[in-house]
């Protein structure tokens, strides 16, 4: 085979160099540039669609993540947190002989209704193997409800059996739809720890390779061309070349990007959100316990010391999980609550039940006001985590960028290689 005949003196030491290897390869220029260029077009054309399959796959782990994940474990959250206050509020039912306050029985009803939204919720989001455990928690519900209501019914009348009807009311929330309730919550966090492994998995760093394998492979084709050509730059292969470095860079900080903040929302966020939801939740639950304790009258030495042994824990719990403001209310709580202890086991019963309905309920609702804020504020960060990991564009941009690229290079190219043999 002849070598085309060139002028070597004035060309650059790198493309003689270039000329030198290219002209290694014992092949016609024009066949050579033809198989060039139609490799380095397959590879653009594959690593486009490679990226596209990526992006398609990492918005269905979004997706999973948000519907699957998050929104059943924070409705497995609302509905937990939202019995038991409702179960708080049923208790002063009994305290106050079955005729609350409009206020109190407004809130158990609105706490009623926030859990059974939220059991609807989750049934709409689920995936199907959440049905069985979420129709339970509705079931329950409803159960719980009628309970609650005979409760009040029959201590209206003054009958005895309503403090049985409340307790199996209470026994029912907490140790059947309440750890049911965890369950769900666990399952979804689950699906959101999968959707953080995905995104970081192997698949990502797979397709990532492959497109730097097409960057490098045009890299080392544009190399060859212009060895054979004496051209160091072809405007539509350069321009190929910069769409396909685009694809890789894109698809690299996207791919980073994903799951760093999956990897932060399935840690660190949700573990905030469960915190709070722990700390309503010891907070209501102190609350049912001061009531039944002030009820027993004179036969609360049980609930009392029950108290005694996790109220300084419970404080420090709620004020790490809900911050400074959360601290001094629930400071102002616990002196409240020790005053009714105190008043109580002083024999003046009607006096502590007195001051479990009015300064011990103002001093919890502080509490619990607060740390529903603070819940909703860690709820929407997490949502908004979850959101940002989005990449950013669509399965078409990594399909049009690797065409583009494919395109470009082989047109640009073989438009030259007719000009040889």
């Amino acid at each position: 085979m002849r070598r085309m005949t060139t002028s070597m003196g004035s060309a650059p030491p790198v493309l003689r160099r270039l000329e030198a290897l290219a002209w290694r390869i014992q092949l016609p220029t024009r066949r050579l540039l033809t198989i060039t260029m139609s490799a380095v077009a397959v590879t653009c054309a594959v690593a486009g669609l490679a990226g596209a399959g990526l992006a398609a796959d990492r918005n269905s782990a979004l997706r999973t993540a948000r519907r699957q994940g998050l929104a059943v474990a924070i409705d497995a959250v609302a509905f937990r947190t939202s019995l038991v206050e409702a179960d708080t509020a049923a208790s002063e039912t009994l305290l106050a002989g079955g005729l609350e306050s409009p206020t109190v029985r407004r809130g158990y009803e609105d706490a009623l209704l926030r859990a059974s939204s939220a059991a609807t919720h989750a049934a709409t989001m689920g995936a199907p193997e959440d049905q069985v455990s979420i129709a339970r928690l509705s079931t329950g519900l409803v159960v719980y409800a009628s309970l609650v209501e005979s409760a009040r019914a029959n201590s209206r009348q003054g009958f005895p059996v309503g403090s049985a009807y409340l307790s199996q009311a209470h026994a029912l929330a907490r140790d059947e739809l309440g750890p049911l309730a965890e369950q769900v919550r666990r399952t979804g966090e689950q699906r959101l720890a999968r959707a953080a492994n995905r995104a970081g998995g192997p698949g990502g760093a797979a397709v990532l390779v492959l497109v730097l394998v097409a960057v490098l492979g045009a890299g080392a084709g544009g190399a060859l061309v212009a060895g054979r050509t004496r051209r160091v730059i072809h405007p539509a292969f350069a321009a190929g070349f910069v769409a396909l470095l685009t694809l890789f860079v894109a698809m690299g900080l996207a791919v980073s990007h994903q799951a760093r903040q999956l990897r932060t929302a399935a840690s660190r966020d949700i573990s905030r959100v469960v915190a709070l939801s722990d700390a309503q939740s010891t907070v209501a639950a102190m609350r049912t316990t001061e009531l039944a304790a002030v009820a027993a009258r004179g036969n609360s030495a049980s609930q009392y010391a029950e108290i005694d042994a996790t109220l300084d824990g419970a404080v420090a719990s709620i004020s790490a999980a809900g911050g400074a403001d959360v601290a001094a209310a629930a400071t102002r709580w616990r002196t409240a609550l020790r005053s009714v202890e105190a008043t109580d086991r002083a024999g003046r019963n009607r006096d502590a039940a007195n001051l479990a309905l009015d300064d011990s309920r103002n001093a919890y609702d502080g509490v619990r006001v607060r740390l529903a804020a603070s819940a909703g504020a860690a709820q929407q960060e997490l949502a908004s985590g979850i959101d940002g990991a989005a990449p950013g564009f669509g399965p078409q941009w990594p399909l049009v960028l690797g065409l583009a690229a494919a395109a470009l290079c082989a047109v640009g190219v073989l438009a030259r290689a007719r000009r040889y043999r």
